[in-house]
């Protein structure tokens, strides 16, 4: 996915790369470190399925709107068998459904009681284990979040005040 994210860069317009990025679900990322792949699943329209067919969609919009090195890129896509088995541990997120970093480690640290409440926007995925050559590319072409908002800060402190014990949250609540 790296190779296509530089393509894209080199290649789009700005304002067409980030319109890409800010508008539709085109960061990639793997659905677990040790995902199985099951290849029926890109019929059932999951993650899965849906990021394989944006891929698709993706490849048939540069066939017919770009140059000749865009259709070459979208050809070789379409044909890369390394390409869709990567493809295939994958889903796609928004760029607000992730953020660079969370140096602090403690929205992961919440991640399962966050969610248990219902505040998922709290639980966003860290790219930078990801894709951490490539920094500038999500926090200046995608614009994403370099790190938790200070409003994100101020859920998360009101969250751990309403569902944990002082004694239990004190170091994490001091390091906010």
């Amino acid at each position: 996915m790296k190779d296509v994210y530089k393509h894209l860069l080199d290649h789009l317009p700005s304002a067409q790369l980030q319109e890409l990025l800010h508008n539709h679900c085109a960061i990639f990322l793997p659905s677990s470190p040790d995902a199985v792949v099951n290849i029926d699943v890109l019929y059932e329209g999951g993650f899965v399925g849906t990021s394989f067919c944006l891929l698709c969609g993706s490849c048939l919009w540069l066939s017919a709107n770009k140059s000749e090195s865009e259709t070459q890129l979208a050809t070789d896509l379409r044909n890369s068998t390394k390409l869709v088995n990567d493809l295939l541990t994958f889903f796609h997120a928004g760029r607000n459904d992730v953020r660079w970093c969370d140096p602090s480690g403690i929205f992961g640290r919440y991640k399962k009681s966050l969610m248990a409440q219902g505040l998922t926007e709290l639980c966003r995925f860290n790219l930078r284990g990801v894709y951490s050559d490539m920094e500038e590319f999500f926090t200046r072409a995608a614009r994403v979040e370099f790190e938790p908002t200070l409003q994100e800060w101020t859920e998360l402190l009101k969250h751990i005040a309403n569902t944990h014990t002082v004694q239990n949250a004190l170091a994490d609540i001091l390091q906010v």
